[in-house]
């Protein structure tokens, strides 16, 4: 993928949830933006909810409209997406991970987002390997695994909470 995520939404579109049903790759050279206050709800419906960037990753919340990483199953962001009330429940490892690797994924960076109930590898959450991608005021919880799991990486990781992970 690539462009702009979220934001603008074309005629019809009423809400900001944006429903990811497997893995999503961002190919190395391509950019992908994250408007403020934009919802990706992960599946593993075809693969495992695996968000690849070996491009240029760019998800910029606001202190108000931050961005949300979450499981499909997760009403308590853009509600009730899966229209099955409460039959099911989000839990740790849902979906698998935001891995960011080396390369042009070093001007990536996650500011002002929430990261909830992911971590289905080995690894964590948020994965940075190789690179400098800065995680700035925001939330990790609710991994199977580490919230930020850095690997040979001189990331800056500041001003966030990461708690309930299994890590």
């Amino acid at each position: 993928i690539l462009g702009r995520i979220g934001g603008v939404y074309p005629p019809g579109f009423t809400t900001n949830v944006i429903a990811v049903r497997g893995d999503v790759t961002v190919s190395g050279g391509n950019t992908v933006y994250i408007a403020p206050g934009t919802i990706l709800k992960f599946s593993r419906e075809t693969g495992n909810g695996l968000f690849q960037v070996d491009g240029r990753l760019l998800s910029e919340g606001t202190q108000i409209y931050k961005n949300v990483f979450t499981s499909w199953k997760d009403d308590s962001y853009g509600g009730d997406s899966n229209a099955d009330s409460s039959a099911s429940v989000p839990g740790t490892g849902d979906w698998d991970r935001i891995s960011l690797t080396a390369g042009y994924s070093d001007s990536s960076h996650i500011l002002n987002s929430i990261v909830r109930y992911g971590g289905r590898g080995n690894t964590g959450s948020i994965y940075i390997v190789n690179n400098r991608c800065p995680v700035d005021s925001s939330y990790v919880s609710y991994s199977s695994n580490f919230g930020i799991y850095l690997n040979n990486s001189l990331a800056n990781i500041t001003a966030n909470e990461v708690q309930s992970n299994n890590e």
